[in-house]
């Protein structure tokens, strides 16, 4: 995976599996955006296929993420949770 590349769903299934690169050599680097439910930085390959309220969000579990990292600043379970939040 390229140092400059920053998917954290890139990076963590590159670790656990071992390897340099998660899709194919033509794989897109377009950036996804930026996640407001977890605060991190997704490829275009793992943006949520379902945007509501021109919210940009990945693709991952957000309620687990939630719930595991409960720790960590300004991340939401929900886009509901994040719009209530921040209006």
């Amino acid at each position: 995976m390229p140092d400059n590349f920053a998917c954290h769903v890139c990076k963590k299934i590159a670790r656990k599996k071992g390897i340099k690169y998660v899709h194919e050599k033509g794989w897109s680097t377009a950036p996804g955006g930026h996640c407001v439910l977890c605060n991190h930085e997704y490829c275009s390959n793992h943006a949520s296929k379902r945007r509501r309220d021109r919210v940009d969000v990945c693709e991952i579990s957000h309620v687990s993420y939630f719930r595991n990292h409960r720790q960590k600043p300004d991340i939401y379970p929900t886009v509901d949770k994040y719009l209530e939040a921040t209006s």
